[in-house]
């Protein structure tokens, strides 16, 4: 069963971080980003082609409109269209994220 999605708000020692909030889509804070360098914040947000609302884990901005993220079977980039944040997949996909990572760590082993 799948839970509402909570944004975190609590950042780096503590430090507040406040989640970027667009109508019923919301995408962690930046802040969250910079601990340690792992670079991921995650997000609730309305998929470009189906409507729907899909959970995605973002990366620090690239440039001054998107962000790349990846679902669980796609990749692509979250931009604010409408008044609300839209996931819109990449089509020259030739594996899911989650068989890539698998590949990857098979291949660092």
């Amino acid at each position: 069963m799948k839970t509402k999605f909570t944004a975190r708000t609590v950042g780096n020692y503590g430090c507040s971080a406040h989640p970027l909030v667009f109508g019923v889509t919301q995408i962690e804070s930046e802040g969250l980003c910079t601990d340690y360098g792992r670079f991921e914040r995650k997000g609730e947000v309305r998929h470009a082609i189906s409507k729907t609302l899909v959970r995605v884990r973002a990366d620090v901005c690239d440039t001054w409109f998107s962000t790349p993220a990846t679902t669980t079977t796609e990749s692509g980039y979250v931009t604010l269209r409408d008044d609300e944040l839209v996931f819109i997949p990449y089509t020259s996909q030739s594996e899911t994220p989650v068989q890539y990572r698998a590949r990857i760590r098979k291949d660092s082993r």
